[in-house]
């Protein structure tokens, strides 16, 4: 009797947290919704608000026009700097070598050295030698103005200047260059019978490995299949339209194909590929077909 009366009020209570559950979920799925829906009329207001603010502003102030002045930039070319970006209708600022003025305040010209930089020329030159046996750049003169620019990187500097070999200032005292021989060596053996060559330390003026990197050859141990098995195939079957097999029965002027049951393994014999290699007919003759 009281087990029956528990289960009932188990089971009500159930109900009543599902029923709780899904009006919560049902709630806050409106709240959602209505804070969406303020949000973007919030928004709308604000924007109506500012343009209403703008269009006063516009009618009491008036237009603003864009302000500013032509300076001579580091390239020694005269350019428009704004200071007030034009607002309510204003005039546009000047935009182009045309829209120089030709008198007056902002008219100068451009003299290097005199309102911007002096047109100088980059001064570099290698430095000593590093342990790698390699020169870094050594900028003595930066350049300014049309004067020509300080190279990037070493590939660059080269262009204009090939670095020094580094044998020259070995024991001289100048740098730390040590040379040292290619070492390189030969990778495992793979699934396709091959190994790669692999260097490990490029050579820096020292002896050059015996093999290229990437250079491959033929191996027989690791993963390399080292059974041979030559190719197994089969000829088709016969069927009663003899013009539908796919390759031309030379003997017997009936057409026929080859199954290939597996392919070969290591140094086993490659399948047949064509009925057109005639020594291959001779020796592989297939049966008769559609007599």
């Amino acid at each position: 009797m009281y087990g029956e009366v528990s289960f009932v009020i188990s089971l009500g209570l159930i109900l009543i947290l599902i029923l709780t559950h899904f009006d919560f979920k049902s709630k806050l799925f409106n709240f959602e919704n209505q804070l969406k829906t303020n949000e973007k009329t919030f928004k709308n207001k604000i924007d109506k608000m500012r343009g209403k603010v703008q269009g006063n502003y516009k009618k009491f102030v008036g237009p603003i026009d864009c302000s500013g002045e032509w300076k001579c930039n580091d390239k020694c070319i005269k350019t428009f700097i704004v200071d007030t970006y034009p607002r309510y209708g204003g005039n546009a600022c000047p935009t182009g070598s045309d829209s120089v003025p030709v008198s007056g305040l902002g008219s100068e010209e451009c003299v290097p050295g005199t309102n911007c930089p002096e047109d100088i020329d980059c001064v570099w030159d290698w430095t000593d030698c590093r342990s790698n046996c390699l020169r870094d750049i050594d900028i003595i003169t930066q350049s300014s103005g049309d004067g020509t620019p300080c190279p990037i990187n070493r590939i660059k500097a080269e262009e204009e200047e090939i670095m020094p070999s580094c044998l020259d200032d070995i024991g001289g005292g100048k740098q730390q260059c040590v040379p040292s021989d290619c070492e390189g060596h030969w990778g495992s053996c793979g699934i396709g019978c091959e190994q790669t060559y692999q260097i490990t330390q490029e050579s820096i003026y020292g002896s050059d490995c015996e093999f290229q990197r990437g250079e491959t050859k033929h191996c027989t141990g690791g993963e390399c299949i080292i059974n041979n098995k030559d190719c197994e195939w089969h000829w088709s079957p016969c069927t009663t339209n003899c013009q539908r097999q796919d390759i031309y029965d030379i003997h017997s002027r009936n057409y026929r194909k080859i199954i290939i049951d597996s392919l070969p393994e290591g140094n086993g014999s490659s399948c047949p590929f064509s009925l057109k290699n005639t020594e291959w007919d001779s020796r592989n003759p297939p049966p008769n077909c559609c007599q």
